[in-house]
């Protein structure tokens, strides 16, 4: 598998910003200031905490973070919707019609701005006593919601109070911009998309030096080298062949290269696995922005 130490990211985003969004008393503002101060306070929270700016260095990914509160003023809101890049939209885990109305008031009123930015659904509070809520019927209520609404890139619960899973808020929702999903693969089929497809069919042609339609093993470590300043060893590369002859039929040649079958297959994987930043690494070294356009 290869590796991503050394990954280039070019046609990146540089700074990111995260608008936190959702019904009043869910906990938006405790999240954030959980994040910039590692504790949780039950009085004095103020009503809109000012937006903070989170330098690379201390960032999941190496961009910079400005994270913006809301209060539930509504033309506050959207305009504060209107310049995000990525949406954290925040519910109560106890409270379920905090979530009802994720579905039937926030992600609508979304649409209608066509705010075209991922959202991820944050239940806070996950600290409460496991009686005072379900699992079971969050997931229930959740899995159409993500279905109905594709730009819903992640769900996630934390709790500000017990500081859990608040770091990986901030990563969810940087993730988002910097190697979104949608342009890529369709979640609904399990497919990588139309123009995903034909622009890893380039990357591929491209590192076909010799022009035979497969990838023999210097023209595969060349291409690893390329995307990633590391050589794949002899085992690493059997490793790379065995998962590909095991699973895909075509994937390689007779004479055991991958063939673009293989190629389109192993970028699959490293998506439906999580790692879609190795496939976003490889199209942005090869000149392709987010919109999967060559960049000029």
């Amino acid at each position: 598998e290869p590796a991503d130490s050394g990954g280039k990211n070019g046609g990146m985003k540089s700074h990111i910003r995260i608008v936190i969004c959702g019904d009043d008393g869910v906990g938006k503002t405790s999240i954030i200031r959980c994040l910039i101060s590692k504790s949780f306070a039950e009085e004095n929270v103020p009503e809109v905490h000012p937006p903070v700016t989170i330098p690379p260095e201390v960032a999941p990914e190496p961009v910079s973070a400005t994270i913006v509160d809301t209060s539930n003023v509504l033309n506050e809101v959207e305009s504060e919707l209107s310049r995000a890049d990525v949406v954290v939209l925040v519910y109560d885990l106890v409270r379920t019609e905090t979530l009802d109305r994720v579905k039937t008031k926030w992600l609508p009123r979304m649409r209608e701005l066509s705010l075209d930015v991922p959202v991820i659904l944050v239940g806070n509070k996950q600290d409460l006593p496991k009686e005072e809520y379900s699992d079971s019927n969050v997931e229930r209520t959740i899995k159409p919601i993500m279905e109905e609404f594709r730009e819903v890139e992640a769900c996630i619960q934390c709790s500000a109070k017990v500081e859990f899973n608040i770091y990986e808020v901030l990563y969810f929702a940087q993730r988002a911009v910097i190697h979104p999903t949608t342009p890529l693969f369709d979640v609904s089929s399990h497919s990588l998309r139309p123009a995903a497809k034909a622009a890893l069919s380039r990357v591929f042609r491209l590192c076909d030096k010799d022009k035979n339609g497969e990838l023999n093993d210097k023209e595969l470590n060349d291409f690893q080298y390329t995307c990633f300043n590391v050589h794949l060893n002899a085992e690493e590369l059997a490793g790379v062949k065995n998962v590909v002859r095991a699973n895909c039929p075509g994937g390689l040649t007779a004479n055991g290269h991958l063939s673009l079958a293989g190629f389109i297959f192993l970028h699959r994987l490293f998506i439906e696995k999580g790692r879609i930043e190795t496939t976003w690494i490889v199209l942005r070294t090869f000149g392709y922005n987010d919109d999967l356009r060559l960049s000029d």
